[in-house]
């Protein structure tokens, strides 16, 4: 059975991802700042030093490259010939290659030969920071012959001083946040941003897509990202089931609901009668199906965002065109509510997770997880997994599977758990379900409102 993931900071090592690890040696250490952003933009997925230079490892994590704590950098498997101090006593007992250091003229060639069979990981002496970049460039393109992805380094998040006390479920304060959804203004998800932000200290940043949120918090251009993940009427909202799995560097940091109350928006004046379509995200229209099949004789059209359904109409400008929306959006673009609460079930209501690019706890104590695994191609693997839960008395509250992109018939699985008030026992739980699962990581442990 295959080992567990390589973990690196936040930084997820494991198939169906490729990695290409820097070896630096005591040149490292006269690196400066603008050194370490060119290691990072260059492709590599981790960088390592060699245990002769232990002065320079504390540089290292100063530096640009986000590894997190010492605790997080620890949890390294490597390559049998390196025999780093600093990670775990079983990890040094349990490691086993993971893929091959390559060295010399032939190298670059090997590197792809070498993942092209199969190896989830290569090393790669790195006398200087662009050292790499070309190979990287050879490696993100045989990533997607491979059905593969080259994992990155994530760009370090700006420090944030403010530690929110154990009874406080707000992220406000004095503190001010730039935080990315999908939509127009408006839109539910943005209304979900000020569940937990204050609208004085926090600028709500408009996306056209769910990957544009999710690279916009990797690139560090936001603080963080609120993006929907399950409705409690139309169900998972798969796009970003896939996105947490594709963007291993982010984490879910807090978790929120929005009540989704839909609205019939038109342009003010407009009656029942000139209506002919109807434009709202197929998540809108899906949760107003009872109201729309009452009017058989409209066109409902599916649209990008709720919000911008609504911004499209205003700007159309035309009576025979309405949306379906929040009342806040009717609100930012001038238009007229003409039918309120159209959604088929008033129990309508949105989880949503706010990402960010560090496994912190905001919001008060955490009384979830989240997690994905793989299993083995065998009898009862997916049963032997779930047992472990059971056996340590932690709740799971939701179970979804996707299929893993490249690998037909091959399914990871989403769990979401209440956290013990023994904590201990959930770390039992991962490191007994890290012996029966494959490719398991933690996605977040975090603060979820309401609980």
């Amino acid at each position: 059975m295959p080992p567990p993931p390589v973990l690196l900071g936040p930084v997820s090592l494991g198939s169906p991802r490729i990695s290409l690890v820097a070896v630096l040696d005591r040149s490292a250490a006269r690196w400066n700042a603008l050194d370490w952003e060119v290691l990072r933009e260059s492709g590599v997925s981790a960088a390592v030093v060699d245990t002769l230079v232990e002065t320079s490892f504390p540089l290292i994590l100063r530096s640009e490259l986000a590894w997190g704590d010492r605790q997080q950098a620890g949890k390294f498997w490597v390559d049998t010939q390196y025999g780093f101090s600093h990670y775990p006593q079983w990890s040094r007992e349990e490691s086993r290659p993971w893929g091959p250091y390559l060295e010399g003229p032939d190298a670059p060639h090997l590197v792809l030969a070498a993942l092209s069979a199969g190896a989830p990981v290569v090393f790669m002496p790195c006398p200087l920071p662009q050292s790499l970049g070309e190979v990287a460039v050879d490696l993100r393109s045989l990533a997607g012959l491979l059905g593969r992805e080259l994992t990155r380094i994530p760009k370090a998040a700006a420090p944030i001083d403010r530690v929110p006390s154990a009874n406080e479920s707000s992220f406000g304060g004095s503190d001010s946040y730039q935080v990315a959804f999908q939509g127009e203004p408006g839109a539910f998800s943005e209304m979900a941003v000020h569940t937990l932000f204050s609208k004085s200290s926090t600028t709500a940043i408009p996306l056209p897509a769910f990957l544009d949120v999710f690279s916009a918090v990797l690139a560090g251009e936001v603080d963080y990202g609120m993006v929907p993940i399950e409705n409690s009427l139309a169900g998972p909202i798969n796009e970003n089931y896939d996105l947490l799995l594709q963007f291993p560097d982010l984490r879910i940091v807090a978790e929120t609901q929005v009540r989704v109350e839909h609205n019939l928006i038109g342009l003010p004046g407009t009656k029942l009668g000139q209506i002919k379509r109807v434009f709202s995200h197929p998540q809108g229209l899906a949760q107003s199906r009872q109201f729309l099949e009452s009017h058989p004789d409209w066109e409902a059209v599916p649209f990008y965002d709720t919000a911008g359904s609504v911004k499209h109409i205003a700007k159309v400008g035309d009576p025979s065109l309405a949306a379906i929306a929040s009342g806040e959006a009717a609100r930012v673009y001038r238009m007229e509510v003409l039918v309120p609460g159209v959604e088929t079930n008033p129990r309508n209501f949105t989880r949503f997770f706010l990402i960010g690019r560090q496994m912190e706890i905001r919001g008060g104590v955490p009384n979830k997880a989240s997690l994905v695994f793989g299993t083995a191609d065998a009898p009862g693997a997916l049963s032997r997994c779930l047992a472990v839960f059971a056996a340590h008395d932690v709740n799971m509250t939701k179970l979804e599977s996707r299929p893993i992109h490249g690998r037909p018939w091959d399914y990871m699985f989403y769990v979401d758990v209440r956290l013990p008030a023994e904590h201990a026992a959930f770390d039992r739980t991962l490191q007994e379900l890290g012996s029966v699962a494959q490719e398991l990581r933690v996605l977040g442990v975090y603060r979820a409102e309401p609980v």
